[in-house]
């Protein structure tokens, strides 16, 4: 169901919370991928079964700067964002580069 969710709205990876929104994994791609490889049924395997557990995260209050370095340094393509243990919001990083881009744009008139 995950697979067939990711694929319909063309997720590269979703996260795993409980019912109180805490956050207790990401499935990504590669974690399908290496399902697949491992010639697994995708529809037999549970999200705690696949997910990742050790997932970098960032907070509201992290600078653009710092996502920016993050998202480069460790190859990612997004990162949940948490306040305390609860997701609050995932952004990509076509987000941090848009938003950096509109932050510092100049206009002339």
């Amino acid at each position: 169901a995950v697979a067939e969710i990711m694929a319909e709205r063309n997720f590269g990876s979703v996260p795993v919370v409980k019912e109180d929104r805490t956050l207790v994994g990401l499935i990504s791609e590669f974690d399908l991928l290496r399902v697949i490889d491992q010639e697994k049924d995708l529809s037999k395997v549970t999200a705690a079964d696949i997910m990742t557990q050790d997932i970098v995260t960032v907070t509201e209050d992290t600078l653009v700067k710092d996502l920016v370095h993050l998202l480069q340094e460790r190859h990612l393509i997004r990162v949940p964002v948490v306040k305390g243990k609860t997701l609050v919001g995932v952004v990509a990083r076509r987000d941090a580069l848009f938003g950096y881009v509109r932050a510092t744009a100049t206009y002339w008139p």
